[in-house]
């Protein structure tokens, strides 16, 4: 049987799915109280197969982080054709649609986390100087929402030689912690705590 995986996030629980009639697959979310039924309401909040074709690119998800607290804001990796390198957008989730003039990040492997609601932490290799040797982010920058990405401001990088350059942040227990994560190869991680 095809079991939906969950995660949660706030009041809602989201799940991406792929079946016959979408095999680029759908986002979506339910309530716990309605996903404890056994035939759980889903509400679609992005159909990858509908985005594809309006968009003409062959996308493929490779995942959202919504934004902490109120979970009303996410940004999408999107991937063309399914490699490692991904397109970062901001999506509305109650609007069901991308941020006008919101956070976009043209297409390089990595990530974001988001700090607060006009703040990332963004680990790409997006830039020029910006990538290891392996392809993979040499540098966590601090990106402010409405500025230039190749003018955010360094908070910590690595040297080309290492795998790459990670950042995180730990929200439990009522607290923020920002984690740096150096891998300077494939099983070794040497781990940095952000002031």
């Amino acid at each position: 049987d095809h079991i939906p995986f969950v995660t949660r996030r706030g009041r809602h629980l989201y799940n991406f799915w792929k079946d016959a009639n979408n095999p680029r697959g759908l986002w979506r979310r339910t309530t716990l109280d309605s996903f404890r039924t056994g035939q759980p309401g889903w509400d679609s909040i992005l159909d990858v197969d509908a985005l594809a074709a309006a968009e003409k690119e062959d996308w493929v998800w490779h995942g959202a982080s919504t934004l902490p607290g109120t979970h009303d804001l996410a940004m999408l990796s999107l991937s063309r054709g399914g490699g490692d390198a991904v397109v970062l957008r901001e999506f509305d989730i109650a609007a069901k649609a991308f941020v006008t003039g919101g956070f976009y990040l043209p297409e390089a492997k990595g990530g974001t986390d988001w700090l607060d609601r006009d703040t990332l932490l963004l680990s790409s290799a997006y830039g020029k100087g910006m990538a290891t040797k392996s392809g993979y982010s040499r540098a966590v920058r601090l990106w402010r929402r409405g500025s230039d990405v190749d003018q955010a401001p360094i908070l910590i990088e690595t040297t080309p030689e290492s795998m790459g350059l990670w950042a995180s942040v730990d929200r439990t227990q009522g607290a923020e912690t920002v984690w740096f994560a150096d891998k300077p190869g494939f099983f070794d991680t040497i781990l940095w705590v952000g002031d």
